[in-house]
């Protein structure tokens, strides 16, 4: 009984000669080209400030530049950090004196203001309203916004505070290739998914300190549109954005958070010594009688007024120091 020869999909170098090879599948159809760069992330390099200018289609006279940053995704170090931080002992969470004060005084405060504050008009309402936003507007001109991108790199720039979201979607438009900047895009924040399309009604005439964006907010950007290479592609987390090569180029290294770590002991300048929990160049002996001043002031004075705490009457200068 003859038996055919079986034919290996895979083989083995010194099978080459032992069997016939297999018969070449057919090629899938060729498939458009979809433009896109590399999934790798080149070397970040020093911080660069990239500058792009948006030319109105209606009027060429009408140009406005726009700042770009671009970040690389956070390193390992800062979650190593990060996770260090969160690691903090039982006794840091333990309020002080002074802190429960403060809190008392605060709750008592907020109740007070609502159940005796007087009844308002709308008028009124409206003028308290518009010193809020003239107060909030002259403490911060300026809003930092960052577009987080799906490969979790960042894209960074300064915007007026009063501009609308029209320029925030003009901003990231500016800073696309030229292939991508006509597909349609959406920014939104989560959590909860909230949306900002561009030309929503509710969002017509606000400017982004008064949507709270103000001083500083991140967005995520999602591309729409029908299904095709190109929007997948430029919604896909192992691509690159879909951003102009002069940013590209500018990958730099996402700066540190500031450390708010209360174990972290050495100070960084004159200012901030005495803040953490040791100053630069003291003795062991020094701060055993550092902490035992401190632990003193805190129980008789509820962390002294070093530390937002109120000093005893009977430790104050003058002979009517304990009367009120």
């Amino acid at each position: 009984m003859d038996h055919e020869p079986i034919s290996m999909a895979s083989r083995l170098p010194d099978d080459a000669l032992s069997s016939p090879s297999p018969s070449p599948s057919p090629s899938p159809p060729p498939q458009p080209p979809v433009a896109s760069t590399s999934t790798a992330h080149p070397e970040p390099g020093p911080a660069r400030t990239i500058t792009l200018t948006s030319v109105s289609p209606v009027d060429p006279n009408k140009r406005r530049d726009f700042s770009y940053r671009y970040y690389a995704p956070s390193s390992s170090a800062l979650d190593s950090a990060t996770r260090s931080f969160l690691d903090l002992p039982e006794s840091y969470f333990q309020p002080l004196p002074s802190e429960i004060q403060h809190a008392h005084a605060s709750s008592v405060k907020r109740r007070e203001d609502l159940v005796d504050r007087p009844l308002l008009t709308q008028k009124l309402r409206d003028q308290h309203q518009r010193d809020h936003d003239r107060d909030k507007a002259r403490r911060w001109p300026h809003t930092r916004i960052r577009i987080r991108w799906p490969d979790r790199t960042l894209l960074e720039g300064v915007l007026p505070s009063t501009d609308k979201v029209v320029h925030l979607y003009e901003f990231v438009r500016i800073a696309l290739r030229p292939d991508a900047r006509d597909v349609p895009f959406v920014l939104y924040q989560t959590p909860p998914r909230t949306e900002y399309r561009r030309g929503a009604p509710h969002l017509k005439g606000k400017s982004l300190i008064d949507l709270d964006f103000t001083p500083s907010s991140a967005f995520y950007i999602k591309f729409e549109g029908p299904d095709t290479p190109l929007v997948d592609a430029l919604n896909d987390h192992k691509r690159a954005p879909p951003l102009v090569d002069e940013l590209l180029g500018a990958l730099a290294e996402l700066p540190a958070p500031p450390t708010f770590d209360p174990r972290d002991g050495e100070a960084t300048d004159g200012e901030g010594k005495g803040k953490g929990k040791g100053t630069v160049g003291e003795t062991d002996e020094e701060r055993k009688k550092r902490e035992k001043e401190d632990k003193l002031r805190r129980l008789l004075g509820g962390g002294g007024k070093g530390r937002g705490g109120v000093t005893p009457s009977w430790m104050k200068v003058g002979k009517d120091a304990h009367k009120k």
